[in-house]
């Protein structure tokens, strides 16, 4: 080996050591900065973040397989028959894999998920470090990027609420993947833009590898990633006037494709040996323009703002707005991209329209118009009224909020700010201002530039963070923790009071797993409460609608309540739980009539909304 290549390879080793500390050095900040986002001192690691609506859903599925290993089938709900949810699938298997993961070292499905939360934001960082990376950003870039990307809106408002959607981290992959369709880099036909035979396969092989884990993430990731490399592929064969690269974006498809059919695949074998059960979800054409993208929605800014007169802003527009979008849990409130990721969106589209190639920023140019290519395909697809509504009917409905788009959005608009960025500094930065200063009797280089443009991207990043972070990421976690320290007191004294295995009917009857009109005061799934702190005993909730267990229930729940209690026990209950709140009385009606059966004096909630009756 010559002096010359011992150096070479020593240059690259240090190099990739230089960005293996900052790829940990991304995480570590990432850690640092959530815990004064969310507040984390404040945090009891054993009470969920969120302890409502959807979270709970996604709870229960956390500790059902803490008790039962798994979480399609759950004896301790849909009782009597138990709870099996094929009809329900969640096909985001390596979110659950992870969750499973954690759950085997703390056994506790509250601390599971708020690890899992946690964990997702340095996950997400790291992994678009090494993205942005790979796309030949320098790494303050990279390191930008990566951080602002994490935190994001999208991120805290979908929380553990749709915390599968939450968890985005592999996204930054499926750029990478889209760009070098896009570039040409990647060719299953022929060789790629100037790669080696050895970078060819290495490149071909990662993108089967990224494209089979993309498909473990759920079928809206999935579907959307499917969508930008199909524009990716389009765009590159009408650059190069051949089909090749279209046809390798096909393959990615077809292998995320496949890869989504098998993670379905135990409800797609349940229903052909059970019948297809249409009942079980109502999707319909309406919910495509519900949940649709709304442009003022990217750009505004996030609800709670820290600034004032923001805040001031978004809640005029929220009060003034139609009326389906007033909401503040509605789909397209996470759509926020932030001053920073607005800019890059702005950025992106401008050059699409009006940049002029010349020497010295075609490249820039290049990539600055691919990402305005995808951002106008994104909004194309999903704004109110878009393409979306010609989709939806082929999809069944059942890709149905395609405001959730916005995260791609977002990603392909930072990724278009540090390209501006990585270009204004070595056009007009690099190298400006340097000089030299004496240390311990030598004279070392320093490089003013660098440490300027250093300090202005750090300064430019704590603005975005600062900007993006409302004030809803903070989790409200007094409130939370009293609600359930409330329900798990009851459910407690409840276990005391009924043996292991106790099966409990629960009233108003509520209908799993999705209701447009839950009883009264009641949200979706709430239900679930009971169970997420009960150890030995059985619930009726959790029977899928339009199956056998679920009429019974209903039918069951609709009787006079002397005939309801022998029906019941028939069927091997021994106690009924009712939810006040399901009631306009407050339950007052039926707690009388019910109390005529009762075999002992009711158990009541110490918030007085749960009464549980012995039979």
């Amino acid at each position: 080996m010559t002096e010359g290549t011992a150096m070479t390879t020593a240059q690259k080793s240090s190099g990739r050591g230089v960005t293996v500390a900052l790829g940990l050095g991304v995480a570590a900040v990432t850690l640092i900065i959530l815990s004064f986002v969310m507040h984390l001192w404040r945090m009891d690691i054993s009470v969920p973040f969120t302890y409502s609506g959807d979270a709970l859903l996604f709870h229960q599925v956390a500790k059902s397989m803490i008790d039962t290993g798994w979480y399609m089938h759950n004896g301790f709900l849909g009782a009597p028959a138990g709870m099996d949810i094929h009809d329900f699938p969640q096909p985001e298997i390596l979110n659950i894999l992870i969750i499973k993961l954690i759950s085997l070292f703390t056994g506790d499905y509250a601390a599971t998920m708020n690890l899992f939360l946690i964990i997702t934001y340095p996950l997400t960082s790291l992994i678009a470090f090494y993205a942005l990376m790979k796309l030949d950003l320098s790494r303050t870039a990279s390191f930008a990027g990566a951080v602002l990307y994490a935190f994001i809106p999208y991120h805290y408002l979908k929380g553990q609420t749709h915390i599968f959607l939450a968890t985005y981290f592999m996204l930054p992959l499926a750029l990478l993947v889209i760009m070098r369709i896009y570039s040409g880099a990647l060719n299953f036909f022929n060789a790629g833009a100037g790669a080696s035979q050895t970078g060819r396969k290495s490149t071909r092989i990662s993108a089967l590898v990224i494209a089979a884990l993309i498909s473990l993430t759920g079928i809206y990731y999935s579907f959307f990633t499917c969508f930008f490399l199909i524009i990716a592929g389009a765009g590159r064969s009408f650059i190069e006037r051949k089909i090749t690269p279209f046809l390798s974006s096909l393959i990615l498809s077809v292998v995320i494709t496949t890869g989504l059919v098998a993670c379905l695949s135990p409800s797609l074998l349940y229903n052909i040996r059970n019948g297809y059960n249409p009942d079980a979800t109502h999707r319909v054409f309406h919910d495509t323009e519900l949940y649709s993208l709304k442009i003022t929605k990217l750009l505004l800014p996030v609800n709670d703002h820290r600034v004032k007169f923001m805040a001031a802003i978004k809640d005029q527009y929220n009060r003034e707005s139609s009326y389906i979008y007033r909401s503040p849990e509605h789909e397209s409130t996470c759509s926020t991209l932030g001053l920073l990721g607005s800019a890059g969106f702005i950025l992106s589209l401008t050059a699409l329209l009006f940049f002029l190639e010349s020497p010295d920023r075609k490249q820039t140019a290049l990539k600055l118009r691919q990402q305005g290519s995808l951002n106008v395909s994104a909004v194309l697809l999903a704004v109110t009224a878009g393409f979306s509504s010609f989709v939806a009917p082929l999809v069944k409905f059942r890709i149905r909020s395609y405001s959730r788009i916005s995260i791609f959005i977002a990603l392909f608009s930072i990724y278009a700010l540090m390209i501006v960025t990585d270009f204004v500094y070595e056009s007009y930065l690099k190298d400006r201002w340097v000089t030299s200063v004496r240390f311990a009797g030598r004279v070392l280089p320093l490089n003013l530039s660098k440490l300027l443009a250093a300090a202005v991207v750090i300064i430019v990043l704590i603005a975005g963070l600062y900007d993006q972070s409302g004030l809803s990421a903070i989790p409200d976690y007094q409130t939370t923790k009293k609600i359930y320290e409330n329900d798990g007191a009851f459910v407690a004294e409840v276990e005391r009071a009924l043996p292991s295995g106790t099966m409990i009917f629960m009233l108003p009857y509520m209908q799993f797993p999705e209701i447009a009109t839950p009883p009264h005061h009641l949200r979706n799934f709430e239900y679930f409460k009971y169970y997420l702190h009960s150890k030995h005993l059985r619930w009726s909730y959790g029977a899928v609608n339009g199956r056998e267990a679920a009429a019974w229930q209903k039918r069951v729940s609709g009787m006079e309540p002397g005939e309801m209690v022998r029906e019941i026990k028939q069927a091997g209950f021994s106690a009924l739980c009712i939810s006040t709140d399901g009631y306009p009385d407050g339950g007052i009606d039926i707690l009388r009539k019910l109390q005529r059966h009762a075999a002992s004096k009711p158990i009541i909630s110490p918030d007085g909304r749960a009464v549980l009756i012995k039979i």
